[in-house]
């Protein structure tokens, strides 16, 4: 409370002492020099050109393309194809049945192809009749 006290008087003494200063009512404060306020050109912003590209989508290579491809000089090349089949047939009552799978890898200077066959290999009946015939 005397810390308020204290601040109040010399607010008190300073503004007499202010009216003082200025004699004649010709204001109480100096007048604020002129400053001379301008202010920039809102900034114009226009948005870049995007010219629009094309990437052209890579070759679509058939399997004996990627069987016979050799890589050339500064060319990294993977080539993989894969296929299968299947078949199912009903000959007089008897079901025959199978399929195959076949990939081909190519990595630019070797190539490796797998078959795997499955199911029934056809006739079998006359194959072995034709065996049995052929032991006697």
């Amino acid at each position: 409370m005397a810390l308020t006290k204290i601040f109040l008087t010399l607010s008190l003494v300073a503004l007499s002492n202010a009216v003082l200063m200025w004699p004649n009512d010709d204001g109480r404060f100096p007048p604020l020099p002129q400053m001379n306020m301008f202010f920039p050109d809102p900034i114009k912003f226009t948005m870049p050109r995007i010219v629009p590209f094309h990437i052209p989508p890579p070759p679509i290579m058939d399997r004996d393309a990627i069987k016979t491809h050799v890589a050339g000089p500064n060319e990294h090349f993977t080539g993989f194809s894969t296929s299968s089949h299947s078949f199912t047939s009903n000959d007089n009552g008897k079901i025959t049945s199978g399929g195959g799978i076949s990939t081909l890898t190519n990595d630019g200077k070797n190539v490796e192809e797998n078959v795997l066959e499955y199911g029934d290999k056809g006739n079998n009946d006359n194959n072995n009749n034709n065996n049995n015939n052929n032991n006697n």
